[in-house]
């Protein structure tokens, strides 16, 4: 080698070790998905209510269904800071939606439970459900998933979650 190539190879190794170590920081993420991809019938005899739709989950009978959502985001996400489900009211006559977001790993992390419903939605109507830590004294949620009554015409659209995920380390 030259002495200009060592001395090239000799600075380079020596900024490779002056280089400052990049720092983990917290990055706050949401995850939207269509309510056909997290949200299904809650149990067999109302399979045949629910329609699943590319762009929704619709209970499509003339009698209450209940349906439960849940998300992937759990594998990346200690805590997460929003639970939102949004829907629409395809039937005829306005609907209120009732939902209970129930948080834990079950036997590790006690499950706890969190009642909202949506304001009446008219006819063709949209609304949504969320939590957030005001409900739940500051806290955010872990390991959520929701169960929703579903009445007829009623459709969820879309699943929402927001969490803080720890990037770089």
């Amino acid at each position: 080698m030259n002495r200009a190539t060592l001395a090239l190879a000799a600075i380079v190794a020596i900024s490779a070790g002056a280089v400052p170590r990049a720092q983990a920081v917290d990055a706050l993420r949401d995850y939207y998905s269509h309510g056909v991809a997290n949200c299904q019938a809650a149990l067999p005899i109302f399979d045949g209510n629910i329609r699943k739709r590319p762009l929704g989950l619709s209970n499509e009978s003339t009698a209450n269904a209940f349906v439960t959502c849940d998300n992937d985001v759990l594998k990346v996400a200690p805590s997460i800071s929003l639970v939102e489900i949004q829907f629409t009211n395809r039937d005829t006559v306005a609907h209120q939606v009732t939902c209970t977001l129930v948080t834990g790993f079950s036997p590790t992390i006690p499950s706890e439970f969190f009642v909202k419903s949506t304001q009446t939605l008219s006819p063709n109507g949209v609304g949504s459900i969320s939590w957030t830590p005001l409900d739940n004294e500051g806290d955010g949620y872990r390991g959520p998933a929701a169960s929703c009554n579903l009445p007829p015409g009623v459709e969820i659209n879309t699943h929402h979650i927001t969490y803080t995920e720890n990037v770089g380390n």
